[in-house]
Formats: structure tokens, sequence, C-alpha cells
């Protein structure tokens, strides 16, 4: 048969030339860099400028077989598609008999999709490419060592200017130079070892900038966690803390800093690991009791009970120390956190003496919300009962 012939069969089914898909749209047309779903939707064949029709089928199972297809253009015919196999894994082809129409054709699936894709307004944000400071992107941000820039997590930075405070790739180079050699010990016998655990500390220290002031803690908690050192950037005073299972065996050191309070919390740990009193007239407690409303004393009480783990959360203890009420009881789970979010909710410049920033002022809020709102239903379901 020739093309013609076939052109003059009936059509069994005809479509939108949308329906062939974007693999089908760039194999008949030679087109591409196309989103699937630019072929999302329902597209009428009434209303379509390049209608598909079928022609010809030939049955060879419920998943083979041959389908010869027509392609138009305003009612004209230009192409045949062929296909076999299952999903045409046996062979596709196209046929043009009309290269003008085909180019006609092949001009309007491209402004069509341009048009479908680019020509509606969007929703991004407009930035000045020479003004807009990016910071980064999600969980990471850019920062400058030198001449390189990297993308690091932003917890390697400090939160007011953005400043490496966490140099993980000299950590890991340390890591190569101390403990890589000794890999295989490590792995299975941590840093129990003295000479290892020396090795650790060192391997923590070339991570941090070396003008910033370090309190090496090298020892461990009741829960067996080893707080290996502490270090203030200026602005917060951060630990660096392998858990139990770390510290027993492990493959890398994978250790983050994590923010315990502000600066002068570093003060407090240091007379701590030195065995001196921790001064109720210094920086530390003055903060604290500034910050909490409570007195020098209470304040020292609470470094000092917070002192023997390091690795949990200041601001409970603080709390605790304090007095602070729990918003719910203890059936609701431990009360320290609940008092921590209850805390942070009404007073935002507490989180700085939030372990690693949580909660964020923003989830204390709506997790007191949720408290309040739990709360509102209780009341309204005792009333109704009264009634």
């Amino acid at each position: 048969m020739t093309p013609n012939e076939i052109y003059a069969l009936p059509s069994t089914d005809q479509r939108d030339w949308r329906s062939l898909g974007r693999e089908g749209v760039e194999r008949v047309f030679g087109v591409s860099g196309f989103s699937y779903n630019a072929f999302d939707g329902r597209y009428p064949v009434e209303d379509a400028k390049i209608v598909v029709s079928d022609k010809l089928y030939y049955y060879e199972d419920h998943d083979r077989g041959t389908s010869i297809k027509s392609v138009s253009i305003d009612g004209k015919p230009f192409a045949i598609l062929m296909s076999a196999g299952e999903d045409g894994d046996a062979g596709e082809d196209c046929m043009v008999t009309d290269e003008e129409l085909f180019k006609v054709a092949q001009r309007h699936v491209l402004d069509h999709l341009v048009e479908h894709i680019l020509g509606k307004e969007h929703g991004h944000d407009v930035r000045d490419p020479a003004k807009y400071d990016f910071p980064g992107y999600v969980n990471a941000m850019f920062v400058r060592v030198g001449d390189e820039v990297r993308f690091v997590d932003p917890r390697h930075c400090r939160r007011t200017d953005g400043r490496l405070i966490f140099d993980d790739v000299a950590m890991n180079r340390k890591f190569d130079e101390l403990l890589r050699p000794q890999i295989d010990v490590v792995r299975t016998q941590g840093l129990a070892d003295e000479a290892r655990r020396l090795n650790a500390i060192e391997v923590l220290r070339a991570a941090v900038p070396s003008d910033l002031k370090v309190v090496e803690i090298d020892r461990r908690n009741d829960r067996g966690d080893w707080i290996a050192l502490a270090y203030t950037d200026g602005v917060d005073t951060m630990t660096l803390v392998a858990s139990k299972r770390e510290f027993s065996t492990f493959y890398w050191l994978d250790i983050s800093p994590m923010q315990v309070g502000p600066s002068s919390v570093l003060t407090a740990i240091e007379s701590h690991v030195a065995g001196l009193p921790i001064d109720a007239a210094g920086p530390a407690a003055a903060d604290i009791a500034q910050m909490f409303g409570c007195t020098p004393l209470e304040a020292v009480q609470a470094l000092d009970n917070w002192g023997g783990d390091m690795s949990s959360d200041l601001c409970s203890e603080i709390l605790n120390v304090i007095g602070a009420p729990s918003p719910v009881d203890a059936q609701e789970g431990p009360l320290d956190r609940w008092k921590v979010h209850a805390y942070v909710a009404e007073h935002p410049e507490a989180v700085v003496y939030c372990r690693g920033g949580y909660p964020s002022v923003k989830q204390a809020k709506e997790i007191m919300a949720g408290v309040n709102e739990r709360r509102t239903r209780d009341a309204q379901r005792a009333a109704a009962k009264k009634v």
C-alpha cells in the first residue's frame, strides 16, 4: 500500500499529538528537553492542530503487536508511525511523506511546548546577580577558605557571620595522618587506648581554627559518651562529643560541633575541668542569672550539675535548678524537654542555651501551640460532660 492509501483508511481512534508522550514526541519530531509533566492533562482531539490516527493493528498476544498510525496537521497527513513488539521494543520508525508539512508541525510542537513550560508567569525569586548575597541552600552554605570556596554544614560556621569554625577537611587530613594507619585496630577497639585517644584529640583540634580558644576535656560521662574538647568562636561555646558506640568502635570520627551556650560558658567548663569552683561573679553565671532571672548561685549549681555530663542540654539543667514548671504532666513524657519548649517559646533569647539549637524558637512555639490546642479541647470535653 502506498502512504496515501494508508492515509485514506478509516481511523479506529484519533488523539492529540501529546498522547505520544515525551519519548514519542522526541522520536517523531526530533526535539527534546521537555519534562514528562509537559504532557500531563486532557487534550481533546477536537482542539488538536496535530492529530495521531490509528490505522492498522496486528495483534500478536496481550502485550505484543504491530501498529500503523498516521500523523496530520490541520487535517493534512505528513507522516506514518510504525511500532512493533511490546511498547515498540521490536522496532519503531517514522516515515515522513511531506517534509514541508513536517517542518510546520515541528515548529508548532516547539512553539507549543516552550509556551507551555516557559511562557507562563513563574514563581521563582528574582535576584540581582551582582548584589544578592546567596548564603547556600537547605542544609549547606557557602564558605571561603583562602582561595577555595566550599559547600559546608551550617553547624560548621559561626552563626553571626558565616565564618568557618570547624574545618572537616583539615580534620580528615589529620585523621589520615594519625589514625588511618591504625584503622583495623580502631574499627574494633575504638579509642580505649590512651595513645589512640590522644591522637583523636589532635585530629579534632585540627578542625578548630588556631585562633579560637580550646579547652581539652578528654573524659567520659556516666552514659559512656566521650567529651573530647570544648571551644568558643567568640559567640557560642561548642563541645565535640563522641557517643559511647563511636568511642568503642568506629570507621571515622563523625563528630560535629554542638552548640551548648554563649561564649561565656567556656569559662565555666575551664574551671570545671581544672577542678576549680565556678565563680558566681564570673561571666558564665552572670549571663545565666540575667537570662533566666535566677541568682548567680543557682546558675553555678546548674553549671556544676551540667559539667558532669556536657553532652546534655544546659537549658534543661538551668530550668530544673530554678524549678521551672512543666506545661504537661509526667504521663506525657520526660518533663525536662517540655520545660525547655515552654520556656523558649516565652523567652526566645534562651535558645542559645539549647544544645545544638534545638528546639529553635519556631519549633518551641509550634510545639506549645499544639499543647495549648490540646488543653482547649480537653477543657471543652470536660465542660460538655458536665452539661
